[in-house]
């Protein structure tokens, strides 16, 4: 390890599932305080305790994202950050789009758009008095290839990428950096469900599997770190090149 992010706080939304623990776990083993935040205490306390016993340093916060008054108060209970990563997400049963319930559609876009922009919103100024910051939102590559089925997902990631390049645009003068990646197929507790499947879905494809969670995580340490610093409003594929096949 490279100790790249000793002394600086790393928040990582979703923290303690999937690319979200894989993330803030690779943060911490490179020297990071890393602050994790989600809805549910015992698995994100667990994920802190995970990191702990590796020699890391962690914390955890329980707040509902989708409310600007529970990211007011998150701001006051962390204080500024160095990174913010947001892992967090939503995916309804799939289905028709036009069979799409309000319920699943507003909790979809309330996850995956609205969070991550009240967010940015909250942290980005922040890093942009210090002049110095990485936001690193976590985007799929439906954002691109509309996935059957997936219709409010699909729209959600597609907002989630405009809202990359709005930021960035506006927090880029003060040297605050905002990037995406963008994960195919991904072994996780979520996807482990589909089985076999999801290797089927992905052996067409130029890698011919799906990702691990630890390799989207070092794509989303590479956004974050130094080497990448005059990068920002980029939408990083992390797919195995499913987005450079033509179905």
């Amino acid at each position: 390890m490279t100790h790249q992010f000793q002394n600086q706080r790393v928040l990582v939304t979703g923290g303690s599932a999937g690319i979200g623990k894989a993330a803030a776990t690779a943060f911490a083993d490179e020297g990071a305080d890393v602050i994790i935040v989600n809805r549910s205490h015992d698995s994100g306390t667990a994920a802190v305790a995970e990191i702990t016993d590796r020699g890391g340093q962690a914390e955890f916060h329980s707040a509902d994202l989708t409310s600007s008054e529970a990211i007011s108060e998150l701001v006051v209970a962390t204080g500024p950050v160095d990174v913010l990563v947001t892992s967090a997400g939503y995916r309804p049963i799939p289905g028709p789009a036009a069979d799409t319930s309000e319920d699943d559609l507003d909790a979809t876009w309330a996850v995956n758009v609205k969070a991550p922009w009240l967010l940015s919103a909250a942290y980005g100024p922040m890093m942009a008095q210090r002049r110095s910051g990485a936001i690193v939102h976590v985007s799929s590559v439906s954002g691109t290839l509309d996935q059957e089925g997936f219709g409010a997902y699909n729209v959600s990631k597609a907002a989630l990428n405009g809202l990359v390049r709005a930021f960035a645009r506006e927090l880029g003068p003060t040297g605050v950096r905002v990037n995406a990646v963008a994960p195919g197929p991904t072994y996780t507790p979520y996807t482990e469900q589909f089985g076999s499947a999801l290797d089927e879905l992905m052996r067409p494809y130029p890698l011919g599997h799906p990702a691990t969670a630890d390799q989207v995580a070092a794509a989303i340490i590479f956004l974050a770190g130094s080497t990448a610093s005059h990068i920002t409003g980029a939408v990083l594929p992390v797919d195995g090149g499913q987005g450079t096949v033509i179905r």
